[in-house]
């Protein structure tokens, strides 16, 4: 038996996420993964402020700033990985399954959602990838409708 309404969606997500990532040990991350994004996001940010490289961002912005906002971006990539690790341990542990059927329609869903065909979603993020980021999110709906919400001091 759980209780809704004490936290709104995205607290309940943070919530839990927190607690589940603070009580976790984990292994080695996938660093080749969180190299490459971390990358990706620096060139995002360069773009996002109208540098046309992170080098120039960098010498726009300067050391002290860049480096701070570099420590965040990492740090968030970092916990993204964190996340993703937990997640697939509960979809494993409960043993989730993605079928062919759901696969399709969630596929159809998500590329209506953006604009895109089926086979551009496919072409840009890939199908295992794609798998893989449905199987996560069956998972936090599972920790989503399982959690049980105490008041402070029931623990």
């Amino acid at each position: 038996d759980y209780s809704r309404g004490f936290l709104s969606e995205e607290r309940r997500y943070t919530t839990v996420m927190d607690y589940l990532v603070e009580n976790t040990t984990f292994g080695k991350l996938n660093e080749e993964y969180i190299t490459a994004a971390f990358e990706l996001e620096k060139e995002y940010y360069a773009l996002m402020y109208g540098c046309e490289s992170v080098a120039q961002f960098e010498e726009t912005f300067g050391a002290d700033t860049s480096e701070i906002l570099w420590t965040m971006v990492e740090r968030q990539i970092r916990r993204y990985e964190q996340d993703r690790v937990v997640l697939y341990c509960v979809a494993k542990a409960e043993n989730m399954e993605l079928s062919e059927a759901e696969f399709n329609l969630d596929l159809a869903e998500y590329a209506n959602s953006v604009g895109a065909t089926v086979e551009e979603v496919l072409e840009v993020q890939g199908e295992e990838s794609l798998r893989q980021s449905m199987l996560m999110e069956s998972a936090l709906e599972f920790l989503l409708e399982n959690v049980v919400e105490v008041e402070k001091g029931e623990e």
